[in-house]
Order: structure tokens, then C-alpha cells, then sequence
């Protein structure tokens, strides 16, 4: 079950990168015939940044003043008028106002109007780029100005829930990552295993990205998200590729079933292989108590059958020695032999 919402978790986060490559709005110049400028209660639109933002208060009005000048040689009809976040390519607050505005060649014109922002407060919350762009009746952009929001929203807003979601996705892909490392169920590859540690290190980076937004202390922009992003996959894939190679649980248990041969040589017991294997057996202290010993080191011969041909063997007693002998076991017909 962990594996599989693991699993969900870095499409998820793979997903969401590929919404950033793609999606993401770029700061634009002002190209074509219609230039513009704009307030949003006295602070200028184009020139806020990072260390000062454009700040949107939930439960009060914005004051918007949008100046436009017509430098092309045709009429320019303006119909809407639109202000919104952005963060990573997905937008989590937008307010578009209706307008009908012709504006002559040469001309220069401005609009006001008010926004209500009652709703902001469930949309969003920290910093985030923005965009403020006019548009005609086709829906054409004419002018557009980016800028940096200071939204003062609520941690349970869209974007700080879309933050949460990603700080459980990321927790459950290391969560399994760390329990593979624990139980040696990681693969034998290294790359397999870097590959592994690359999702929960994108993850890492999205939540980064995300708190630091939250907290204010940077604009979560396509480049720092790749920047911070990047960083932090490449150091998971490289704790993936080095770590220790999985011991083989099967050749362990290999290793525990061959028996102790000193245990086997002090108990007197058997170990037999099967019908075609070559018994051994082990003579303990007690047997050769009753074989004949003599001060000095005894050595009797014990046959040894081993493909139908006897060989014998000595066999040593005496002092602390101890040998093994080794018996093929004869069959019937060479019994008869």
C-alpha cells in the first residue's frame, strides 16, 4: 500500500514539473502598438519585486488605474482587464474586470476601477508572480505587465492546500524509500537505485520552494524552482547511486544451513547427502574411548569405498585428535561384490 501511494506521489511530483516546464508564464515586454502603466493602490505594477511586492489585502478593495497609449496608427478597442498569481505555471487567483474602451491613434487613456478582493483570503497565500494584462473583444493580448504579489491569504487557501499535498506526497515517498533501504529491498542496480531517490528529492525541492513562498522569503519563479528542484534530485540520485549494495538474503541462508562440522564432530552425529552422497561420520571422544590407544598416538585403517574401489584410511587416536572418517555407503550389488 505504501509502495503504490509512493508511486502516485512522484507521478504527481513529475506531473507538476512538467506543468512548470511548460505552463509557466514569462515576464513579457511590451511589444506592438499599445504601451501601458498601472497602480494598484499607488504602488506601481511594473517595478514591484521581491523585497517590495505588490500587497493584496483579503476582505478589503483594491484601487486599479491602468494608463494606455495608443502608439499605432489604427483604433484599439479594449474590453477586460486581468490580474493574476501564478506559481509554477498554475494559477491560484485571478480577477478580470469588463471594460469598454476605444482609444484613438496617438491617443492616451486611463482606467479606474475597483476590485473586490473578499475571496482572495480562500485562493492564496505568500508570494507569487503576477500579471496584469489587457485584452481586446477577440480576446488578443494587447499589453501585459508582470509584477510580484503579496497575497494575505490563508494557509488553508488552494495554494497553501496544493503545499500540503505536496509536503504528504513528498513525506510518503521517502517514507518508503527509507523503509526499502531498512529491509535491503532495494534493486541490485545502482542506477535502479538512484532512480528510486530521484522522486522524493524532486519532492523535497517543490516543498522548499513552496515554504519559502509561504514564509515569504522568495518568489517561487520557474528558474529558482529549477534551481532548488535540481539541486536537491541530483543530491538524492547521488545518495541512491552510492549507497551500499543489498546483501542477497539467499546466499546468507546458504551459508546457515551448512552445519557446524566441530558441532556434528562432538555430538557423534550423522550427516547424510542422499543415496549417491558420501556419508560422513563423525567419531566423538566417548568412541574413541573404546578404541585401543596407547601412549603414544594409535593409528588404525578404516576402509574407504568410493566408486566400487576400497581405499583405506587412517584413522588417529589419541591425545586431543580427533579425524573424521568418510564412507561411501555400498549398494546391494556391490555389497555382493
Amino acid at each position: 500500500m505504501t509502495r503504490t501511494i509512493a508511486m502516485v506521489a512522484m507521478v504527481a511530483m513529475v506531473a507538476m514539473a512538467v506543468c512548470a516546464l511548460f505552463g509557466a508564464g514569462t515576464a513579457t515586454a511590451q511589444t506592438g502598438a499599445v504601451t501601458m502603466s498601472a497602480k494598484v493602490n499607488d504602488q506601481d505594477v511594473a517595478t514591484a519585486n521581491g523585497s517590495e511586492p505588490l500587497r493584496l489585502e483579503p476582505d478589503g478593495w483594491a484601487d486599479v488605474a491602468v494608463k494606455l497609449t495608443n502608439n499605432g496608427a489604427e483604433a484599439v478597442d479594449l474590453r477586460r482587464v486581468n490580474l493574476s498569481g501564478r506559481v509554477l505555471g498554475l494559477t491560484f487567483f485571478s480577477y478580470a474586470t469588463t471594460v469598454d474602451l476605444t482609444i484613438a491613434p496617438g491617443a492616451t487613456d486611463t482606467l479606474r476601477y475597483r476590485l473586490d478582493l473578499t475571496d482572495l483570503d480562500g485562493q492564496a497565500t505568500g508570494l507569487m508572480g503576477g500579471n496584469l494584462l489587457v485584452t481586446d473583444a477577440n480576446r488578443t493580448t494587447v499589453a501585459e505587465l508582470s509584477t510580484v504579489t503579496d497575497v494575505r491569504g490563508s494557509l488553508m487557501s488552494v495554494y497553501g492546500l496544493f503545499g500540503i499535498a505536496i509536503a504528504v506526497l513528498t513525506a510518503l515517498a521517502v517514507l518508503d524509500t527509507a523503509l526499502a533501504l531498512a529491509k535491503n529491498r532495494l534493486s541490485m542496480n545502482r542506477w535502479q537505485r538512484g532512480l528510486r531517490f530521484l522522486g522524493p528529492g524532486v519532492g523535497i525541492g517543490l516543498v522548499l520552494v513552496f515554504s519559502a513562498s509561504v514564509a515569504r522569503l522568495w518568489v517561487p519563479d520557474l528558474g529558482l524552482w529549477l534551481v532548488v528542484a535540481g539541486l536537491t534530485a541530483a543530491v538524492s540520485f547521488a545518495l541512491g547511486y552510492f549507497s551500499p549494495t543489498p546483501v542477497d538474503d539467499d546466499d546468507d541462508d546458504d551459508f546457515d544451513d551448512e552445519p557446524d562440522d566441530q558441532a556434528l564432530a562432538g555430538s557423534g552425529q550423522t550427516f547424510n547427502g542422499g543415496d549417491d552422497a558420501t556419508e560422513v561420520l563423525f567419531a566423538s571422544d566417548a568412541t574413541m574411548a573404546h578404541m585401543p590407544a596407547s601412549t603414544e598416538a594409535e593409528t588404525t585403517h578404516v576402509p574407504i569405498t568410493s566408486g566400487g574401489d576400497t581405499t583405506r584410511a587412517p584413522l588417529i587416536s589419541g591425545g586431543d585428535i580427533t579425524q573424521v572418517t568418510r564412507v561411501r555407503p555400498q549398494s546391494d550389488d556391490e555389497g555382493g561384490r
